[in-house]
């Protein structure tokens, strides 16, 4: 994992530091079953430590929050189904997927803001 040395080069207009939207340089898909169990799946690394996943159910807008304060937006939305399916969920399983082969598995807790 690549750390960013100097986060006041990522800053938006609020000050708050933030990274490009995740699809921007990946392909990324969401999996989640009637039970609530999320799996985001990405085909390159992510490249900072992340604390936990947000998902803002009104505006259905998923965001990665790192260890240090950092926020990228997943860049998509899910449909209005899966969207529902999401507020059972506790935990996201990020899975990292190259050639048909998970090469990296992890879970973050997720906030739901509704």
């Amino acid at each position: 994992m690549i750390q960013h040395n100097n986060a006041q080069d990522n800053l938006n207009v609020t000050g708050m530091p933030f990274i490009e939207e995740l699809t921007s340089n990946m392909r990324v898909d969401i999996a989640v079953s009637k039970e609530g169990d999320l799996w985001l799946l990405h085909d390159k690394p992510i490249e900072h430590y992340l604390a936990w996943l947000e998902y803002d159910h009104t505006d259905r807008r998923m965001t990665l929050i790192s260890d240090i304060g950092q926020i990228q937006d997943l860049g998509m939305q899910p449909s209005t189904f899966i969207s529902d399916l999401i507020l059972k969920s506790v935990n996201a399983r990020l899975l990292l997927v190259q050639n048909k082969e998970i090469l990296n598995v992890s879970n973050i807790p997720i906030v739901i803001l509704q």
